[in-house]
């Protein structure tokens, strides 16, 4: 599988995952997988992103732990079939209400990550 690393857009770093998350916008939930995650927002793979500046509140829990993130968005920027690139479709959220104990969780898979790359 070729994993897209994408162009540096972001104001942090971004670890890559493989989230299961569930999100809505209006009433309409949706589940898809993250494609990689930061403390300012995450990337959503999906088929049918929607429009840039739609609000989102998303439900997901990060590998190693057991807690339910719950927090809202909006979409910052999409990707779709009409997009040239090799960027796999779907849309990148910004976190607009992420709290410091959930912004703490996301930045200690930071950590975790960096170890591992160290030893």
């Amino acid at each position: 599988m070729k994993v897209y690393r994408g162009r540096n857009r972001r104001r942090h770093p971004r670890k890559e995952v493989d989230l299961e998350i569930i999100y809505s916008s209006l009433d309409t939930f949706f589940y898809d997988y993250a494609l990689n995650i930061s403390r300012g927002g995450m990337f959503i793979k999906t088929e049918n992103p929607m429009h840039v500046g739609s609000k989102v509140n998303m439900r997901f829990s990060l590998p190693g732990s057991d807690r339910i993130i719950e927090t809202s968005g909006r979409v910052v920027h999409t990707v779709s079939g009409k997009s040239r690139t090799d960027e796999p479709h779907g849309m990148g959220i910004e976190f607009a209400g992420l709290s410091d104990d959930d912004r703490k969780l996301i930045e200690a898979l930071w950590e975790q990550s960096l170890k591992k790359e160290t030893e």
